[in-house]
């Protein structure tokens, strides 16, 4: 196994995750995303604001696990690794949108776009390596799960100006 590559393949996605969370605090410097989220009306079933680090570390050290493996079996295919950039550029932005922007409507739509493009690099991992689809599985799952929150959040907070989020 070649252990350098795989370090640099985690850490693409744990540094960009990083990398986004603080670009969408500075554009928004007036207000912490742990700030807004504690200002914003919660749906049922919403984590406290610790669960989200933790969690997205987890997802984006598997992820970049699974394209490992992926190029790891295919060296000269860049079919999956287009779905796979593309997919977590969309995460990147994310963030941008909903937390940086306050664009809630377009960052939800943005998500269905980022799960459909998920679902997509799952499926073409999981044609490469069975191991690398199911490390996958847990990304679609909280994904999921973010779009259903990012929904009721954005339906919950509709008629809330930004003068009053603040």
């Amino acid at each position: 196994m070649n252990w350098k590559k795989l370090l640099v393949r985690i850490s693409i996605p744990v540094i960009g995750g990083v990398a986004s969370g603080y670009i969408a605090n500075r554009v928004n410097e007036s207000h912490s995303t742990k700030e807004q989220y504690s200002k914003l009306k919660s749906p049922p079933g919403s984590p406290a604001p610790i669960v989200f680090p933790i969690v997205w570390t987890g997802l984006y050290t598997t992820m970049g696990i699974a394209h490992h493996l992926v190029k790891e079996e295919r060296k000269h295919s860049n079919v999956e690794s287009t779905s796979y950039y593309s997919q977590l550029g969309l995460n990147m932005l994310w963030s941008y949108l909903f937390f940086g922007l306050r664009l809630r409507g377009i960052a939800l739509i943005e998500c269905f776009i980022l799960l459909s493009t998920i679902l997509l690099t799952t499926y073409q991992f999981g044609k490469v390596s069975k191991t690398a689809g199911k490390l996958m599985i847990p990304y679609v799952m909280w994904t999921t799960f973010a779009t259903y929150l990012n929904a009721s959040t954005w339906y919950l907070n509709r008629n809330l100006s930004k003068v009053e989020e603040e």
